[in-house]
Formats: structure tokens, sequence, C-alpha cells
């Protein structure tokens, strides 16, 4: 029971782990100025032509970031109370000693994935620094 229930929330932490994308890449300004040039080495874009494109480019780019913003806040939300039902569940089905077993298995869970997060971070900065 012990290890289905340790198998169980290690694949709940891997699978929210993925869910959260690692923001690797470009900001909108970024997005926009790329874009902005391709199009103007592309299309042969005049100066005039450029600085409204750019803008375009510009306010599309951060009107997607908005956009993943909420959505994720959403998913967010919804997974939350996936796992408050989930964990609820579980509980009614353990016994005082097993949910107290569970709970120190969940805050040793968390802590791992804290951990992780943390080295992820560390790790995505320093390929920044390296570019």
């Amino acid at each position: 029971m012990k290890k289905i229930l340790v198998f169980t929330i290690a694949a709940l932490f891997a699978v929210s782990g993925m869910a959260q994308e690692k923001k690797k890449g470009r900001n909108a300004e970024q997005r926009a100025e790329k874009i902005t040039n391709k199009m103007k080495e592309k299309l042969n874009l005049t100066d005039e032509q450029v600085v409204k494109i750019k803008a375009i480019n510009l306010e599309a780019a951060q009107q997607k970031d908005t956009l993943k913003a909420e959505v994720k806040a959403e998913r967010k939300e919804k997974v939350k109370a996936i796992e408050t039902e989930r964990d609820a569940k579980i509980k009614a089905v353990l016994t005082e000693e097993q949910k107290a077993e569970y709970e120190k298995m969940k805050e040793k869970g968390k802590e791992k994935m804290k951990k992780h997060r943390k080295d992820k971070k560390a790790e995505a900065t320093e390929e920044e620094d390296e570019e």
C-alpha cells in the first residue's frame, strides 16, 4: 500500500513538474523584434513599415503571453482541486497512523519538488549566462 501511495505521489509531482514549462526563450519584445527583422528581410519593408509592424508584432506577443498566463493559472487551479479531492479520498481509506505517515510523505515530496525546481532555476540561469 505504501509503495502505491509513494508511486502515486511521485507520479503526480512529476506530471505537475512537466506541466510547468521551462520558460527558456525570449520575452515578448525579443520575439517581436525577431519576427519583425525576419519580415523586414523577406518583404523588403520600409523603415516606416518596420516601425508599424514591430508594434503590431509586439502587441500580439504580449497578448499571447497574457493568454498563456491565464491558461496556466486556470490549469493550476484545476490541478489543485483534483489534488484536494484525491487527498480527501485517500485519507478516508487510511488509518490514523497511516494518515500521519501519508502527511510525512507528502511533506518530503514537497521538499523534494522545491529542491528540484530550485535546481532547475539555477540551471536555467547558468544557461542564460552562457549565452
